[in-house]
């Protein structure tokens, strides 16, 4: 090796926030939906102090099945990514659901 001249090795990383972040990539915008459905018919005043309530509600009473099911779309994300040599040109769409017989 010359002076001066690091053989530098290039790796491809994995692709970064929001597309694994998993509150960027569903929570905020399901808990932002869950809230807007629970103040439906509310007055069109703004008060922070019952909007500050209505969001601590919603995510106290947050269904553990929905974090667990956006836990499993990150996980299909990040095999998308692991496909795609770390690039950030792949399916986002959740793969179908296969219905079990019986």
């Amino acid at each position: 090796m010359k002076r001066g001249e690091p053989k530098i090795v290039v790796f491809t990383q994995s692709s970064n926030s929001p597309d694994l972040n998993i509150c960027d990539l569903e929570f905020f915008r399901a808990l932002g939906v869950a809230v807007r459905k629970a103040r439906r018919g509310a007055t069109d005043r703004f008060d922070l102090d019952k909007l500050t309530v209505d969001v601590l509600t919603e995510y106290e009473n947050y269904p553990a099945l929905e974090l667990a099911k956006m836990w499993e779309y990150r996980k299909f994300i990040l095999h998308q990514i692991i496909a795609c040599k770390g690039g950030n040109q792949y399916e986002q769409h959740r793969p179908l659901e296969v219905k079990k017989e019986g």
